[in-house]
């Protein structure tokens, strides 16, 4: 874990406070939104929930809720098509990852966000996702996407007039330079930020005070002034003010852990100290963040040995070392063993002492190698670009003579072969010209020609259904049943609307697909003499949202069933239609209770050809599967008919 994975986590979360607002600091808020669920609008509703699992997320902290409601919002985006709420459910959830260390996770979630950033050409999303991924970048240890990333954030930030984003830049990038012992730098960069403090969100302006505070006790540490010590508690007690003031518990654990630091620096351990540290690990343990209940156990242990009880300290060590495990670092396991020996030496326990003084040098020495490995891996890279810059020069001094010679011999030539070259290059010319000409033409026509052969199929029902359906609304009328006629006709022509819609598109939506075919069997529903039933499976949430299969690609399955299958039976009609995703391919089955697909095949007029299911395997080409199979029972006997169609998805 990096050394300022928490600031950088804080400020991922402050990104998004122009959209969704602030939060409230009573529980009431939280109740009250609950409560609206049951009134809010079905088109409105996943903003509640969103605003729901941004409450667990940082004002009341509960991961568990804040995944519920989270996913919540994400099958409501969905289901709307809302755009903005999706980015919000990848940005949240890939920041929630990002503070579980699961940064392969956080970077998948990011990258979603940017893709639906860009879609929607929301240029401020697009600069928070510039800030993210430079920050995820970075603990892959990928510091020149790092810095590409952040720079390109900070010229948007910049662009946009957006002073939130553009003090984020500046705080990240001012700890970039507290690495690198850069201290000028980062003054520098921290004094441009807080210039802007009072133009700023109440959260951005929290940072900004958590940064300078922790510059000014670093200062302190170095060079021993009381002014910097000042400054320090100073900017670290704004901060606690503010962050009580809007009711953010995990600011305020920051914060505390700041201001135990800065009393730590300043020898300040008494019992407030340790007050102060039991406060921040009682909120880490509601939090559940094993970070900061390690500080918490950490703080703990540096006041029960400055205030004479080392033993408590010694306590700690099997909770501490847990821990360190799961939070991955010689800096936690370093840490750990420093105020263990400080506490065994108080105790006078020098052989314990002893023990713990060898493991902290031992994972002092792991942490300089590291650093030494990261120096060592930086000069061989320098110096692998310093070998191919001279190796380009080189080549490119090589290059020169080569092409100079090659000059000289042409110009000897260059009379005798002028007017052949030229000669030549025309012929050529009008050639190409010719043959492009043609090949445009001939490609246009076949375009055009597929075109056409296209919209002629697929606007193709088959003439029994049309003359019968024109006779059934004859029938009702002769009948005197009115009422069953209209309907009947104004179905009829939605489904002729319908056709002549989807015609026009080569791709459609799954369920404008499933719409149209269930018009399609209600209207063939009601012209049956005999029961006809059918099911529809399809599970929206199991696709995304921009899915596409070929228009009416599966009416003439459902109607092969009717007609080839059903038709010839006593028994009522079954027709079951499953379209689900397998393996990123969108598998759809239509299945029957009639006389079998070899059985109709049988009964058919030898000279007589399905247009429609001709009209599938045609359509899907290379870029799918279809089969057309019976079902029989035990008995060997058909049972009905089974079609199976695989195409992949087009995202539209």
């Amino acid at each position: 874990m990096k050394k300022h994975f928490y600031t950088w986590f804080f400020i991922l979360i402050f990104l998004c406070i122009g959209k969704v607002g602030i939060g409230q600091k009573n529980t009431d808020y939280l109740d009250s939104l609950k409560s609206s669920l049951h009134t809010t609008p079905d088109d409105n509703i996943g903003q509640t929930y969103f605003k729901i699992a941004r409450q667990y997320l940082e004002y009341q902290p509960n991961p568990d809720s804040f995944q519920l409601y989270i996913n919540l919002s994400a099958k409501q985006a969905k289901k709307h098509e809302e755009l903005d709420l999706l980015f919000n459910y990848y940005y949240y959830k890939g920041v929630s990852a990002y503070r579980s260390s699961q940064l392969e996770i956080a970077s998948k979630l990011l990258d979603s966000a940017k893709n639906v950033s860009q879609y929607t050409n929301d240029s401020l999303n697009i600069a928070k996702m510039f800030f993210a991924k430079g920050i995820i970048c970075s603990e892959f240890g990928d510091e020149k996407g790092f810095h590409e990333n952040l720079i390109n954030a900070l010229e948007s930030a910049q662009s946009l007039k957006n002073l939130n984003l553009q003090t984020s830049c500046l705080i990240v990038l001012s700890q970039k330079a507290k690495e690198l012992r850069a201290f000028d730098q980062q003054n520098e960069l921290l004094n441009d930020a807080y210039q802007l403090y009072d133009q700023l969100h109440i959260r951005t302006q929290l940072k900004v005070l958590t940064e300078m505070g922790a510059y000014h006790a670093d200062e302190f540490k170095r060079k021993k002034k009381d002014e910097n010590l000042s400054m320090a508690l100073n900017f670290v007690n704004r901060g606690i003010k503010l962050a009580d003031s809007i009711g953010n518990k995990v600011l305020l654990m920051d914060l505390w852990m700041k201001s135990l630091q800065i009393k730590d620096a300043s020898k300040q351990i008494d019992q407030d100290y340790l007050n102060l540290a039991q406060q921040l690990l009682d909120s880490a343990e509601k939090l559940r963040d094993p970070f900061f209940i390690f500080k918490g156990h950490i703080f703990k242990g540096i006041a029960y040995t400055a205030l004479n009880q080392p033993e408590k300290t010694i306590q700690l060590e099997d909770k501490l070392l847990d821990l360190a495990k799961i939070l991955k670092g010689p800096a936690f396991y370093r840490e750990t063993y420093d105020i263990l020996k400080n506490a065994a030496s108080a105790s006078n326990r020098n052989i314990l002492a002893l023990d713990y003084y060898d493991k902290f040098i031992f994972f002092s020495d792991s942490l300089k190698s590291l650093e030494k490995a990261q120096v060592f891996t930086d000069a061989i890279q320098k110096y692998e670009r310093e070998k191919k810059e001279k190796q380009i020069l080189l080549l490119s001094k090589k290059k020169q003579e080569i092409e100079f010679e090659a000059a000289q011999k042409e110009a000897r030539f260059k009379q005798n072969m002028l007017w052949t070259l030229l000669i030549f290059i025309t012929i050529l010319g009008i050639i190409g010209w010719f043959y492009t000409r043609q090949k445009n033409k001939l490609t246009k026509i076949e375009f055009e020609s597929f075109q056409n052969e296209q919209k002629l199929l697929r606007s193709q029902m088959n003439p029994h259904f049309l003359f019968n359906s024109l006779n059934s609304i004859k029938r009702f009328y002769i009948e005197g049943r009115i009422e069953e006629a209209n309907d009947f006709m104004a179905d009829f022509g939605n489904l002729l609307r319908q056709i002549l819609e989807q015609s026009s598109k080569p791709f459609i939506s799954i369920e404008e697909e499933l719409e149209f075919l269930s018009l399609y069997l209600e209207l063939e529903k009601r012209r049956f003499k005999k029961k006809l039933n059918y099911t529809i499976e399809f599970e929206k949430d199991d696709f995304d949202f921009d899915d596409q299969i070929p228009s009416l690609i599966l009416q003439p399955l459902v109607e092969n069933s009717i007609w080839h299958g059903i038709m010839k039976t006593d028994r009522d009609g079954e027709i079951s239609i499953k379209v689900e995703k397998v393996n990123d391919e969108i598998k759809c089955t239509v299945s029957d209770n009639g006389i079998g697909y070899h059985s109709s095949q049988k009964t058919k007029n030898h000279s007589y050809t399905s247009k429609g299911l001709q009209l599938v395997k045609d359509r899907i080409g290379h870029n799918g599967y279809f089969k057309i199979q019976s079902i029989f029972d035990s008995n060997g006997l058909a049972q009905g008919t089974l079609a199976t169609l695989i195409v992949k998805p087009n995202i539209g």
